[in-house]
């Protein structure tokens, strides 16, 4: 076996959930594998009412934030989960992008899914929010999607730190660690069921931030406390990055049916045109596998490599 099958047998047979990175390319090139092709994710410069004039309908927000434990922290989440809006605790340590994007995506009533992902959110429609995350963590579609953007030294450090998780020899994460990444964590906001919701995976509820009074002003509910959270960190330091899910819209008419394929078309072109797609295909090719087996070939025909 080459080490380029060797590196993609890797990929889709680990049963965990790899880092990432927290790309928009990346996560656009998810959205579209998994079965929403007609969402797009855009970075956000701006956290005023700037963001209303998107020229696509904004269905939810991500903000990507370092994390950090508060003993202090006021619980705020609601009793119990509501039955009007789509939630789903975090059980795999690093599937907290892709856990956010589902969030959003389930509670978008308007969005056409592929079949996949219908499938699972009929099936754990019913479901409490810990039952939803363990059907996403044992989702093998899901998972093959998210680790087909990981780099084999994030997978082998994956299986390392089960091993360390095993033998309780890993500690915690924190601010002053030396892998700051492992900390980092992804905050929804959506608007559902006539409320604008936060949702993070990692508290037991959602937490209902206002009403929303529709025409996707519900951003300026969601924004106060995007804004609250920003400010936990202090002035010069950044860590963190806000980011948009965005509708696509096609070009029919009210009574035509809705055609999935031309939003397809749509989605695509837009995503070449602002050079996701290719950025996405390269961050997905094993290129060391790929070196190593060139070279492998090469010195098989007697051609020395690295020499003048």
């Amino acid at each position: 076996m080459s080490d380029l099958d060797d590196y993609q047998q890797l990929r889709q047979k680990h049963p965990g959930w790899c880092t990432i990175e927290s790309e928009p390319a990346i996560f656009n090139q998810i959205l579209r594998d998994a079965g929403a092709p007609n969402v797009r994710v855009v970075e956000l410069y701006s956290l005023d009412e700037s963001i209303l004039d998107e020229p696509d309908p904004i269905i939810g927000l991500i903000f990507l934030c370092r994390w950090r434990q508060d003993a202090k922290e006021i619980q705020e989440t609601e009793p119990d989960c509501s039955s009007s809006v789509w939630f789903a605790n975090q059980i795999s340590e690093n599937s907290c992008g892709s856990l956010a994007m589902i969030n959003i995506l389930f509670n978008a009533e308007s969005l056409v899914l592929g079949e996949e992902l219908t499938q699972l959110k009929s099936f754990t429609e019913c479901l409490t929010p810990p039952l939803r995350g363990l059907c996403l963590q044992n989702s093998e579609f899901l998972r093959k999607i998210h680790n087909s953007f990981a780099r084999r030294s994030e997978i082998l450090q994956n299986n390392l730190d089960v091993i360390d998780a095993c033998k309780n020899t890993k500690a915690p994460a924190n601010e002053n660690s030396a892998n700051p990444e492992s900390a980092y964590h992804f905050l929804a906001y959506v608007p559902s069921g006539g409320s604008v919701w936060e949702l993070d995976g990692l508290k037991r509820q959602p937490v209902r931030l206002g009403e929303d009074d529709g025409e996707h002003r519900w951003l300026l509910t969601a924004m106060p406390r995007v804004q609250l959270q920003i400010s936990k960190y202090s002035e010069g330091e950044l860590m963190f990055t806000l980011l948009a899910l965005t509708q696509a819209t096609a070009n029919t008419s009210t009574n035509q049916a809705f055609d999935a394929s031309a939003v397809r078309a749509v989605q695509v072109e837009t995503l070449e045109d602002n050079g996701s797609f290719p950025y996405a295909t390269r961050a997905r090719h094993p290129y060391v596998a790929f070196m190593r087996h060139y070279i492998r070939v090469l010195a098989g025909k007697g051609i020395q490599v690295g020499h003048s």
